[in-house]
């Protein structure tokens, strides 16, 4: 049985020279006990390794989480896809309805992998920052009334294989995410329906949605503001009423509301061991981890 994880940090521009180590205890679940397995022949894979290493959205005073810098990833991908592929059409980025842009450009990703096949070996690591970039756009516009931003990092691997998600795991599936938890991250090619939810997606084709049905290596760490049962219960309730609103759609497309297989929220898989309490306490070690920008490596034991 795995029991612990470490995830080291550093900082590509030099200025911090101590790389960071954070320590994870790893749930005894059969769901956390797949996602580290997953990690584990991750590492043992002939083009295995990390893939994604710089995701750090919303850190403070991280100049990597602005908005302009973000935008400035999205618009020079956008040509670089533009060249490779003149044959897709995007549409251009509205700075005053930001999200329903970002919703029109995640259709063009997940239509490029289902429906045109567009990814080549050429434009295949463009499409991978294209989709890193609209997810943390998302994730920075969306919002954020705590004391401290919705800080998350994400990393993910090559060669990552996928196992089903057993059916006694899907009611570990929360929406009310806690500081210092990791979560597996979604690793299909779609939206689920959360995600659908929280940006008012409604452009997506019935083959993107795609709630999650396997567990990776693929990992979400939270350092987010800790959200309560009542949070997730009065979500939960706004999230029925946007499914009913578009019950007939959903239920030609196989899922009814009450389905554990529906999936909404995420599966926690370890927690942070650092002893943390205090409001103070939580906004402090965010802030300790603003300059880092690189997962260097990640272990199990």
């Amino acid at each position: 049985m795995f029991t612990e994880m470490y995830v080291e940090l550093s900082d590509e521009t030099g200025v911090i020279k101590q790389n960071r180590i954070l320590e994870y205890q790893i749930r005894k679940t059969k769901s956390a006990q797949i996602w580290a397995q997953a990690i584990h022949n991750a590492h043992s894979c002939p083009l295995g390794g990390l893939r994604e290493r710089d995701r750090f959205d919303n850190f403070p005073s991280n100049p990597r989480a602005s908005l302009d810098h973000l935008l400035g990833i999205l618009y020079d991908t956008v040509e670089k896809l533009r060249a490779l592929h003149p044959e897709l059409d995007f549409p251009e980025v509205d700075l005053n309805d930001l999200q329903n842009s970002i919703n029109y450009l995640h259709f063009h990703f997940v239509h490029s992998h289902h429906v045109t096949k567009s990814v080549t070996a050429e434009s295949h690591d463009h499409w991978t920052r294209f989709n890193m970039v609209l997810h943390a756009i998302e994730s920075k516009i969306a919002p954020q009334a705590d004391a401290f931003p919705n800080a998350l990092l994400i990393f993910t691997w090559h060669d990552n294989a996928r196992y089903e998600i057993p059916d006694e795991s899907y009611s570990e599936f929360c929406l009310n995410m806690e500081f210092g938890t990791a979560y597996s991250q979604y690793s299909q090619i779609g939206r689920h329906f959360t995600e659908m939810y929280w940006s008012g997606d409604d452009h997506l084709a019935d083959e993107h949605v795609l709630p999650a049905r396997v567990i990776s290596g693929d990992t979400l760490l939270w350092f987010g503001p800790s959200r309560d049962q009542f949070w997730a219960m009065g979500h939960l309730l706004d999230l029925e009423k946007w499914f009913m609103a578009r019950r007939e759609r959903f239920e030609r497309l196989g899922h009814r509301w009450g389905d554990p297989r529906l999936a909404l929220g995420q599966i926690p898989v370890a927690r942070l061991r650092d002893s943390l309490h205090t409001m103070k306490e939580l906004s402090d070690f965010v802030q300790s981890l603003a300059g880092y920008n690189r997962v260097e490596n990640v272990w199990l034991k």
